[in-house]
């Protein structure tokens, strides 16, 4: 015998009202009847053949994945070949690229980064839980963010023009525990982001192509890390830029055949009224609390993420950076309620098995091959730059921790560049093998930003309060930071989003921190930090 490939998922007991025709009993009882026949095929009272097509179609299928990859390595490579042939690529470019991009390819890269995770599959399961509430809060507190970090980044790179990072700042404004704090924060941060990126394309590739998960993981972290590596941030700024002209297109194309598909605008919000009216209400609470708490964890993200110190230290100049992270706002916006609009067509059309990828159950269940290769070649790209980005941010803060190791060994004060690269890219490569098997677990996307968020949401004000308030000393900025975290665990929700409250949890880790910092920032005396520049280590 055979079974339906239309099962659905659920297993329901049976009693005397149960309809117990063969169709009925296929779809409501998937888990039961898969136990039947392993245990049938073990004894030998069924056999099922295994189709010799499937077989081979996921080879196939992975060199498809291969050649995608290929395509931005390629690039990349010519990209740092024909630099090198110009001028020689020093430690300084590889992980600042300092005033050497214009600001429209920091515009275009920043997109790019940005649009990862948080594009590709956040918003879609936060339309899913949250609502309209939930998108509009998504979309805003990630672009004030970047509003708002245009003006801090600004004032950063004055205090240290040649600096590479905010941690920097942290080390010589406040002192060691100040500055292990934020490289801490910022490598979980990326971590998880990293982590969240390879869990959800190898869970795309899987669910449309079939290819088993780790396969998806290494080529992509393969193809990420050959020109990263020779590269550092000017090689990602380039390949960044290309993959922008892929990303907004292939989104903007996708959304219109998919409401064309389903027959309108009309036809979603009828099916999302039927199937999960609070969806659509503006006075949703849960969505409110939902999205307001992503608001406050996405706004505050953004200023321990090194991938995008390091594009503040590429543009050229300070002007361009207001410039740069004003229009990666405007263009951000509205790119972010598209992608949230897919989770709404999901609700109304579909029954969703995984919220984490919405976007490819859509596609899977209405889209054509065509269409399906062209945007998981778009997520390829969305991917392979955020996770670009995350690589060349956990090493550039490795390297400044260990220029800073190095230095003070060293009996003359300098700096072996390649030595300090190295030693950081090794580090780095541990830190990613350890978010491969954390992806393997297939983990909620959202829920790993949750976490991420509230440990960044604790620290911000702290960290960055020191720029006005020259009192506040290095264990005073611990302090808050504890105090945010204790008090917002216990708002903190389960990953089934069932107890707890985002919006508490990120308040609680904003307000706590702020009162405490303000407080202890009233005493003590007064830290001067206006020639900070004066104590930066240079590598040769």
């Amino acid at each position: 015998f055979t079974y339906p490939s239309h099962t659905t998922k659920g297993c329901v007991p049976l009693s005397s009202d149960v309809n117990l025709s063969p169709e009925n009993f296929f779809v409501k009882n998937e888990k039961t009847l898969d136990l039947i026949v392993s245990i049938s095929c073990k004894i030998g009272l069924v056999k099922i053949p295994v189709s010799k097509k499937k077989k081979q179609e996921v080879p196939r299928m992975a060199l498809y994945l291969i050649l995608m990859v290929a395509i931005f390595v390629v690039a990349g490579g010519l990209f740092v070949y024909f630099s090198s042939k110009k001028q020689a690529i020093t430690t300084d470019q590889i992980l600042t690229a300092r005033g050497s991009s214009p600001w429209w390819q920091v515009t275009l890269s920043s997109i790019a980064v940005l649009m990862g995770a948080w594009a590709l599959f956040s918003p879609q399961e936060t339309a899913m839980i949250a609502g309209v509430p939930g998108c509009f809060a998504f979309a805003l507190g990630s672009v004030l963010g970047i509003f708002v970090f245009g003006f801090v980044g600004r004032r950063i790179r004055k205090y240290l023009p040649n600096g590479s990072s905010g941690t920097e700042f942290m080390r010589l404004r406040y002192g060691k525990l100040s500055y292990y704090l934020m490289t801490i924060i910022s490598l979980i941060g990326m971590g998880i982001m990293l982590t969240s990126e390879l869990t959800g394309i190898s869970s795309a590739f899987n669910a449309l192509w079939g290819i088993p998960r780790w396969i998806v993981i290494v080529v992509v972290l393969i193809g990420v890390l050959i020109y990263t590596t020779c590269g550092g941030i000017k090689a990602s700024l380039f390949v960044d830029s290309i993959q922008t002209a892929v990303i907004i297109p292939t989104f903007i194309v996708l959304f219109f055949y998919m409401i064309s598909h389903v027959g309108g605008v009309s036809a979603v919000v009828s099916g999302v009224q039927e199937r999960a009216p609070q969806l659509l209400d503006w006075g949703y609470g849960y969505g409110w609390q939902h999205g307001g708490g992503f608001a406050l964890g996405l706004f505050t993200a953004i200023f321990v993420d090194q991938s995008y110190w390091q594009r503040a230290y590429a543009v050229k100049d300070e002007k361009n950076m207001i410039k740069t992270f004003t229009c990666v706002g405007i263009i951000l916006l509205p790119m972010l309620l598209l992608a949230a609009s897919f989770g709404l067509i999901a609700a109304g059309t579909i029954d969703v098995q995984n919220q984490s990828i919405v976007m490819f159950e859509l596609l899977n269940a209405m889209a054509p091959k065509w269409l399906q290769v062209i945007v998981l070649f778009m997520a390829l790209a969305l991917i392979m730059s955020t996770a670009s980005g995350s690589i060349n941010g956990i090493t550039s803060i490795l390297a400044v921790e260990t220029k800073n190791l190095m230095a003070a060994k060293s009996h003359n004060g300098t700096v072996n560049g390649k030595k300090v690269l190295w030693i950081a890219r090794g580090i780095a490569m541990c830190i990613v093998l350890v978010t491969c098997i954390v992806a393997l677990k297939g983990i909620s996307v959202l829920y790993l930003f949750t976490i991420s968020n509230m440990l960044v949401t604790a620290c911000v004000f702290p960290l960055f309060y020191g720029m006005k308030n020259r009192r506040l000393k290095d264990w005073g900025v611990i302090a808050a930071f504890i105090c945010g975290v204790i008090a917002a665990s216990f708002w903190l929700p389960d990953p089934t989003w069932s107890k707890g409250s985002t919006l508490y949890c990120m308040l609680a880790a904003l307000l706590v921190p702020a009162v405490v910092s303000v407080i202890l920032g009233a005493f003590g005396k007064p830290v001067e930090f206006d020639h900070l520049q004066d104590q930066i280590i240079e590598v040769d």
